[in-house]
């Protein structure tokens, strides 16, 4: 019964030692396997965050050209309404011109019996013409470009492609 005993405690031993064993290369696969299911997280989250910094990048070279177009269309409201402002202070000045003129040609027309009076009205007409037509030549002149109000051509085209290439 001893050697009975012995055995079955030589067996336990043995078996716990092999189930040990056996469980020390379980958990060591598992390590592998944990760690290779983790590595195989982090590859797939970087790869996720690699996409999202595409789509990121994407997304702002829209914005960009987006918004040098949102730029050159400011530009362009301003340019136009710049040009309808001085359309209109132009349509003002000889409208009122116009009107004076043909008021002080009407008097005159009227004052047909007395000269002097027909002279003055004549002057007077004459006189607001001229002032129109300056008038005009004053806002007209206003809508040139500034460059070549200080430069000639040559020198302001320079000037102006200069201050495209630095935007």
């Amino acid at each position: 019964m001893a050697a009975g005993l012995r055995d079955a405690a030589r067996f336990t031993t043995e078996g716990v030692a092999i189930g040990s064993a056996s469980l020390g290369a379980l958990s060591g696969a598992n390590a592998i396997s944990l760690s290779n299911a983790e590595a195989d997280r982090r590859q797939q989250m970087l790869e996720e965050l690699a996409a999202a910094n595409a789509k990121l990048a994407a997304a702002m070279r829209e914005n960009a050209g987006l918004h040098a177009q949102l730029l050159v269309q400011a530009r362009e409201a301003g340019v136009l309404d710049e040009r309808q402002r001085l359309a209109g202070e132009i349509h003002d000045i000889l409208a009122q011109g116009l009107t004076g003129i043909v008021t002080q040609l009407e008097a005159a027309d009227q004052a047909a019996a007395r000269p002097a009076e027909r002279r003055r009205h004549l002057d007077q007409a004459r006189q607001l013409a001229r002032d129109s037509l300056t008038e005009a030549r004053r806002s007209v002149h206003a809508l040139s470009p500034q460059p070549l109000a200080e430069a000639a051509l040559p020198e302001a085209l320079t000037e102006v492609v200069d201050a495209w290439a630095e935007l």
